[in-house]
């Protein structure tokens, strides 16, 4: 062995050495139902943008993906005792002392729904719901400007978003808030006579986060998908599921 050839060697050793290889696993991840970034496609598979994000990266570092459905708490409980390996969507602070990815590959698009004889045409701020009741979910962690204020009539707290806008529908509540292409599905899907204010009140980002056994694996994927950003692959799986981009897509406009 050449002179040369023996310093190489020598090298390749010591950088293995400091990076030593991925070592290959079957991670389980824990995800509710979110269109368009996970759900059950016509097929009965498990589809979406940050199911595809999540599994572009895995596959580069030699993972399998196991989705698990479960409920929002039902998937935090899991994920904080270390029985699941990654959860989908984290909002807010929660779970903020579990390693998470620094970017965030999806945003909950909060708008307000009305009924479509409201004279409401937009929205402006929440002081055009003074004296109103207005219909909120037990759990969601809504933005500052709308727990801040305390103009309403009164308030509903449902379980589940469906719940509010029944009672929307049936009269009961003045207002529900909610994601807004969740709100144009479920407005289409029920033919219900509601519109969706615009613009948006609130693009609030959420997190992938991971098991507290795995913050070296919650590094590599953010590594993996910062190159996912960086190359347009985020923004090309955006516009196969919206059509957009990914800055289009979370500034709706009226059609």
């Amino acid at each position: 062995m050449s002179r040369i050839t023996s310093v190489f060697v020598a090298v390749l050793v010591s950088c293995l050495a400091w990076f030593p290889p991925v070592q290959a696993r079957t991670l389980t991840m824990c995800y509710d139902n979110w269109k368009p970034y996970a759900f059950i496609d016509a097929h009965d598979h498990i589809t979406g943008i940050t199911i595809e994000i999540l599994q572009t990266a895995a596959k580069t570092l030699g993972h399998d993906l196991r989705p698990v459905y479960s409920s929002y708490d039902a998937c935090r409980r899991l994920v904080r005792s270390g029985n699941v390996d990654i959860k989908l969507f984290s909002s807010g602070d929660e779970d903020q002392d579990l390693p998470h990815l620094a970017r965030s590959t999806e945003y909950w698009l909060i708008a307000a729904v009305v009924p479509a004889e409201s004279p409401q045409t937009s929205f402006s701020d929440m002081r055009m719901f003074a004296g109103k009741t207005a219909g909120l979910v037990q759990g969601y962690v809504y933005p500052d400007s709308m727990t801040q204020f305390k103009d309403w009539k009164s308030i509903h707290t449902s379980l589940e978003s469906e719940t509010n806008m029944n009672l929307l529908q049936l009269g009961r509540i003045d207002v529900t808030f909610d994601d807004y292409y969740w709100l144009k599905d479920e407005i289409s899907q029920r033919k219900a006579p509601l519109k969706v204010l615009l613009p948006i009140i609130s693009a609030i980002p959420q997190y992938t986060i991971f098991a507290k056994k795995d913050q070296a694996l919650a590094r590599q994927f953010d590594a993996e998908i910062s190159k996912l950003f960086q190359s347009g692959k985020v923004d090309a799986i955006y516009k196969h599921y919206t059509g957009s981009t990914l800055a289009h897509y979370i500034k709706p406009e009226h059609p």
